[in-house]
């Protein structure tokens, strides 16, 4: 017959211990768990570590991550020269410089016009690869003609020049039929993108001016063209190793995004004279796809374009015309239809309680899990001078992942006012990146010209 007696006291304390500590490790561990979309205060300091330009203007365009968690960013900086410099800078997992590479961890190339590096990519062996371009300036009685021309580089490892690639590590991208000279730096080339193909091909994008005329009228035209892995052109690409898709009856403005399918397909988001962001694709063998009808999207600016694992394409940015301006995120099918299960209608429409105004510009990443990673500037209420840098998570359906910072809006980085600038920027957070241990790479401009910054978020 069961007897009902009271616990014994010492029992019933040592019960109680173990219920608080307990406790207590759960109430750590949500903690932990709610830290995601915090910063990694271990990273840098305070989660973020700020590149000085020394006084000279400079922009970081973008950054990757390597396997063993290193990031390397590139961009330019101005010399005492008047012109600009390639500049590619690698950072140890913990944000601090990577002595073993170029000179304490910066190689600095070219210089004597205004040359950049825009993108560059990580292949199998350790190699980093950079696209860019490059001034060639010819002078001839005082007057100086500008020749720009996208250019390849190969780095070791260490940083130095990889002298098997092209000429002494360096290829320089001519375009059948474009023209050599121009006035501004995008007669060959602008917002240049680098995919490396898993048997080490190399595939870049830019922008290319061709004489349509007699009558020297130029129109500028997105390129695509694919170099084997010794920096040759690839014959079986394209024409030569070349593709330019001339359909457009107008201006290419910009080359948004490149990334490619799982089909071989490459997926290009570009800007016109007047379409906010039209997106086309190319077959594997570097032909257009004239089978895939363009995205010609009139008032949304996508500043990046992704494909998922599903190879669904997805867009963010802002959309315009529209005071103040909100992220906006859209997926469309593999094939470039409107993906009706995506959030309401396809797209999505993300205001930031407090901000004025807020926009995504980087290609968005996919964890494995599907959710979709964003990087985002807001704007205060308080002042339209002033760049906030945050992260922004989505679940794989378009709505905000309330798991991760605050209702899917991660920790905001306030650096301070740019004093150098006072109008929209819409280029100071280029990059979001996932690191081999998930956590979230956020690089970008502190604020328009003066430092690099690169950040890094808890994910999970």
């Amino acid at each position: 017959m069961p007897t009902n007696h009271r616990p014994n006291h010492v029992s019933w304390k040592r019960g109680k211990s173990f219920a608080i500590a307990t406790l207590a490790i759960l109430a750590t561990t949500a903690v932990a768990w709610a830290a995601a979309g915090g910063l990694d205060l271990t990273f840098g300091s305070g989660g973020v570590v700020q590149t000085d330009g020394a006084g000279k203007a400079m922009g970081l365009s973008s950054a990757i991550v390597q396997p063993d968690g290193r990031i390397v960013a590139c961009g330019y900086h101005s010399n005492a020269g008047g012109g600009s410099e390639w500049w590619v800078r690698r950072y140890n997992a913990d944000g601090t410089d990577d002595s073993s590479f170029g000179n304490g961890g910066l190689l600095a190339l070219y210089g004597a016009g205004s040359d950049y590096a825009a993108r560059a990519a990580v292949d199998s062996y350790g190699r980093i690869v950079v696209v860019g371009h490059v001034d060639l300036i010819q002078s001839s009685r005082r007057t100086y003609t500008h020749t720009y021309y996208s250019t390849l580089v190969r780095l070791n490892p260490n940083g130095s020049l990889n002298t098997s690639f092209g000429s002494g590590g360096v290829v320089s991208i001519v375009v059948p039929g474009a023209l050599a000279s121009a006035t501004s730096p995008r007669p060959q080339s602008a917002d240049e993108r680098v995919i490396l193909q898993a048997d080490g091909r190399i595939v870049v994008s830019g922008l290319a001016y061709f004489a349509i005329d007699k009558k020297g009228t130029t129109r500028i035209y997105p390129f695509l063209a694919r170099y084997n892995a010794d920096g040759s052109p690839d014959s079986s690409f394209g024409s030569g190793g070349f593709s330019v898709d001339r359909r457009a009856t107008e201006d290419t403005g910009i080359v948004r995004g490149l990334a490619r399918q799982s089909t071989g397909c490459f997926v290009m988001s570009q800007q016109r004279a007047s379409v906010e962001t039209v997106i086309t694709r190319y077959l594997p063998g570097g032909s257009v796809d004239t089978g895939f009808s363009p995205i010609l999207l009139a008032s949304d600016v996508l500043f990046g374009i992704s494909v998922d694992r599903f190879d669904r394409i997805v867009g963010a940015g802002r959309l315009y015309p529209g005071n103040p301006f909100s992220i906006l995120v859209r997926r469309f099918t593999a094939d470039g239809g409107t993906d009706t299960s995506f959030a309401s209608g396809g797209s999505t429409l993300i205001h930031v309680p407090g901000y004025d105004s807020a926009l995504a510009h980087a290609d968005p990443v996919f964890q494995a899990d599907d959710r979709i990673v964003l990087g985002a500037t807001l704007v205060p209420l308080s002042s339209g001078t002033t760049y906030l840098a945050t992260t922004v998570r989505l679940l794989d359906n378009g709505l905000l992942d309330g798991t991760y910072g605050t209702g899917g809006i991660g920790d905001v980085i306030d650096l301070g006012p740019d004093t150098a600038h006072t109008g929209w920027d819409e280029t100071a957070d280029r990059t979001v990146l996932l690191a081999p241990d998930g956590s979230v790479i956020l690089a970008g401009n502190r604020d328009q010209v003066w430092y690099w910054m690169i950040a890094r978020f808890n994910a999970n």
